[in-house]
């Protein structure tokens, strides 16, 4: 029976705060930072979440995640902008964007940013969730190091880029749909390691490009719903490191250039939806949707329809009332980085 260790939001969230600090960080992005991972872990996206911080720590030492980044803009228009985050917190980045995003989408209706050389922004979801509280439908995604096979390969050829989509919605919650273009994240089956879990062969090959059930010997992801992810990720990181003019999957795979994993090329886009009908006939509209699709059957084991993001606010309620649970295993991860780095573990304890 695996065993977890709950932790009230609250405290999980200072305690995240104090180890940026410790790795150099200002109280600003280390704020950030922790807030999107909090974000995820409230969510059920643990793979996201708080058991990233060894990794990032390692980053950090490895100079590929900087404390003292300087991020630029490097090329404006009154809707497009292209900024270089100089290895910053992945988060960090995202929302220096994504403001300057939603600005520019409410003088001209529509805008698309670009980030290049930037780390792991952590789940995506939360940043269209942001840009749907003004208004506007939120589109986001990045580009990373080739982990995936394309759809008929047996070796990484493609990154299993992020991808999600957010629209205002007049229940509590906005539609959120935030995806893997694997058939899952990879921190699923880095989850899956920790827990001591077996994985599902459909999720990624070993090294020797056979589907595998060991995650620790999971080498390769594989795409969702076949040719249909590969493509979707072939165009996202070609929207993505391409257009940052920064790329990851040739020079890797020709060997012509080693990259970090840490590296990372995103972008972030807002649509005003003013720009096209009142946002009072969107409410409207979208009312009438969310409501005749509640109304379809539901199919046998099922007991009602749920909207992209539901479960996750389901979780959401659930664990801002009783706590975030985390496995033992990461627990001792944090407890052993704490002392590491010299925080006080009995803020979770």
């Amino acid at each position: 029976m695996r065993k977890f260790k709950v932790i009230d939001q609250y405290k999980l969230k200072n305690f995240m705060i104090e180890m940026f600090l410790a790795l150099g960080f200002n109280k600003k992005h280390a704020r950030i930072e922790s807030e999107v991972l909090l974000w995820a872990n409230l969510r059920g996206i643990d793979s996201h979440g708080v058991r990233r911080l060894p990794l990032y720590e390692s980053w950090v030492n490895e100079g590929e995640m900087r404390p003292n980044a300087k991020i630029k803009i490097l090329r404006e228009s009154a809707a497009t902008t292209l900024i270089d985050a100089d290895k910053a917190l992945g988060p960090v980045a995202m929302d220096f964007l994504m403001r300057i995003v939603i600005q520019k989408a409410k003088n001209v209706g529509v805008s698309w940013g670009v980030i290049r050389n930037n780390t792991h922004e952590g789940a995506f979801g939360y940043y269209v969730s942001e840009i749907t509280n003004h208004g506007m439908v939120g589109i986001a995604s990045a580009g990373g190091m080739p982990n995936m096979a394309m759809y008929g390969g047996a070796s990484a050829g493609l990154s299993n880029s992020p991808f999600a989509i957010g629209v205002p919605n007049e229940d509590d919650f906005p539609l959120v749909l935030d995806m893997a273009t694997s058939v899952v994240a990879g921190g699923k089956i880095d989850a899956a390691r920790e827990t001591g879990s077996m994985i599902s062969s459909e999720w990624a090959l070993d090294s020797k490009g056979q589907p595998t059930k060991d995650p620790f010997q999971a080498q390769t992801y594989l795409p969702f719903g076949g040719a249909k992810g590969s493509g979707l990720a072939l165009m996202l990181n070609i929207m993505t490191s391409l257009l940052a003019n920064n790329p990851l999957l040739a020079p890797v795979i020709l060997g012509k250039e080693k990259k970090h994993p840490a590296q990372h090329n995103s972008f972030i886009a807002a649509l005003d939806i003013e720009a096209f009908l009142s946002f009072e006939d969107y409410k409207q509209n979208i009312n009438s949707l969310v409501d005749a699709l509640r109304r379809t059957r539901p199919s046998k084991g099922f007991d009602g329809i749920m909207l992209p993001g539901e479960p996750e606010i389901r979780i959401k309620q659930d664990r801002e009332e009783k706590g975030v649970p985390l496995p033992e295993q990461v627990f001792e991860n944090l407890k052993t980085m704490a002392i590491r780095l010299g925080v006080d573990i009995n803020l979770i304890e």
